[in-house]
């Protein structure tokens, strides 16, 4: 049996618990002994590679550009985040697809993406990820404070309404 269980400092792990019978000589059962194997990192390994193998196939589904950008925006999000946002720079010139996991708030997501500050803002993840080619991660506390720096109460009203909580962008370069 597979559970998720509680260590004593409160984080939450993946178990599997094996019992079995302990029998005398006549094959009566005189007790039930339990094991408990931790397997926490086995089955993060099997999720990557279980996304990997959904990332592959929808590489080769289609070669419609916009289509394959959304679906690798889709896979993201059951493993990752509420809202997976790629953005394609080449240059000066970029575009990006989002996708929420409430479809009900696709909209709003895009007026937010879309809006002049968000875009115009100089200190963003997304720019910094970009321009340093590493991984950027904003905690709670981080992005509480990106938001509330925007000067327009109506945008930032509306990506707490969202419930952001925190920001992670990866860079990926292509052929250089």
């Amino acid at each position: 049996q597979e559970l998720v269980r509680r260590r004593k400092d409160g984080s939450l792990y993946e178990s599997r618990v094996t019992r079995f019978a302990i029998r005398d000589g006549s094959g009566a059962v005189v007790a039930i002994a339990n094991t408990l194997q931790d397997i926490t990192e086995r089955k993060r390994l099997e999720r990557h590679q279980a996304l990997l193998a959904s990332v592959s196939s929808s590489l080769v589904e289609s070669l419609d550009y916009e289509q394959t950008l959304a679906t690798l925006a889709r896979l993201c999000i059951p493993s990752f985040a509420d809202l997976a946002v790629l953005y394609v720079v080449n240059g000066a010139e970029s575009r990006y697809v989002a996708v929420h996991s409430d479809p009900q708030k696709q909209a709003s997501v895009q007026a937010i993406l879309n809006n002049p500050e968000w875009q115009a803002k100089g200190n963003t993840p997304m720019k910094e990820a970009i321009r340093t080619g590493k991984p950027v991660l904003r905690s709670s506390v981080a992005c509480e404070q990106y938001v509330h720096d925007l000067t327009q109460r109506s945008l930032s009203e509306s990506i707490l309404q969202h419930g952001f909580r925190s920001i992670l962008c990866v860079p990926v370069a292509i052929r250089g």
